[in-house]
């Protein structure tokens, strides 16, 4: 880069030290004294950019207390990014350092510093620039701050709703107790459904991410909820399945219907069975099946019930696909498919575990 014309690298230097809005310290070797710093970085000294000119490193500090980040080590003369990048070479990028000023506040600064190199390669210096960034800190904790106060807010409310829908399956369950035939059918089928909806906001609130549900713990839920001695319900799930807002709903809506339905017609006369779950990944899609060991389908299922209509109505919500066939092996099968959504998080880890089979 040419030089401005009319201005000598001295002046230019001048200019950057004297209007840059970061603190900048340039150090020579190896006496390891100041050479040049900005404006801003006198300030946080607390002395004369003149003054500062020519004095060690080391006595730069007077009574601040510098720290890295929130650590309390107080860390050598020679663990401060200037001196690593001196004596090591090292080029230092985006380090949290706090500066404890003498009347007990805090000023958290950003640093990069890096070596200083002659023309043959040997370091003569080192240069070392900073931004406050406390402001930014300071916002960044008050939105946490409200951000676990939300979270605290919702998980609340969310256990509010699931028992609000077991007040309301405990009257209609009072009120069942005087009905009969179609009526008591259809009372039972919205207990079976308030159910399912009261597992899945126990696995909302119960959850480390609001809004997320590890699927294999809210089949579990919605089992013990539909599950009798004898028609239990079990579960296998492969690992680390999360369901995500607008999933959680229809999944458990989508598993009560098929349970209820073979809890209904898959045992005629009320002959015991087992019904079971499984939640896994299949071509690149989260897979959920529901399979009875009853009589199986005798009949193609009748894509006008209102069963069936829900259940296309559930998969439609999930961008999904469902069947319901017979199994080679006896009885039916519910498969739901649909795709795997999750919100952005860097570096979640995926349990370990081997994948239970299919049933």
């Amino acid at each position: 880069m040419p030089p401005l014309i009319g201005a000598s690298p001295e002046r230019m230097l001048e200019a950057i030290m004297a209007h840059a809005p970061t603190g900048i310290v340039v150090v020579s070797a190896p006496d390891m004294t100041i050479a040049e710093v900005s404006a801003v970085a006198a300030r946080l000294f607390g002395r004369p950019r003149e003054e500062l000119r020519g004095q060690l490193m080391g006595g730069t500090a007077g009574n601040y207390v510098i720290r890295r980040g929130d650590d309390d080590h107080l860390p050598a003369l020679h663990e401060l990014p200037i001196m690593r990048a001196i004596l090591n070479g090292e080029v230092v990028s985006g380090e949290e350092w706090v500066v404890e000023e003498p009347d007990g506040s805090r000023v958290v600064v950003l640093n990069n510093s890096a070596p200083v190199r002659d023309e043959n390669g040997n370091i003569v210096g080192g240069i070392s620039a900073w931004a406050d960034i406390s402001r930014r800190k300071a916002v960044e904790m008050a939105l946490r701050v409200a951000l676990d106060n939300e979270y605290v807010l919702m998980r609340e409310m969310s256990h509010r709703i699931k028992n609000h829908f077991q007040i309301i399956m405990g009257v209609i369950q009072m009120e069942a107790a005087n009905l009969g035939g179609e009526a008591a059918e259809f009372a039972e089928a919205v207990i079976g459904r308030l159910s399912a909806l009261a597992a899945a906001q126990e696995g909302i609130s119960s959850s480390e991410r609001f809004g997320e549900v590890h699927g294999e713990v809210l089949l579990r839920g919605i089992a013990q909820a539909l599950g009798s001695s004898r028609h239990p319900v079990t579960v296998a799930a492969e690992p680390g399945i999360i369901l995500v807002d607008g999933q959680v709903t229809p999944v458990s809506l989508a598993v009560n219907e098929a349970v209820s339905n073979a809890i209904k017609h898959a045992y005629p006369g009320g002959r015991p069975g087992e019904i079971r779950l499984w939640l896994g990944r299949m071509d690149g899609r989260v897979r959920l099946t529901v399979a009875d060991d009853g009589v199986g389908l005798t009949k193609p299922a009748d894509d006008r019930s209102l069963g069936m209509k829900i259940l296309g109505a559930l998969a439609h919500q999930l961008d999904g696909t469902f069947r319901l066939e017979n199994r080679p092996e006896g009885g039916a099968v519910f498969t739901l498919d649909f795709p795997e959504r999750r919100r952005a998080e860097a570096g979640r880890p995926e349990p370990a575990g081997p994948s239970p089979s299919i049933p």
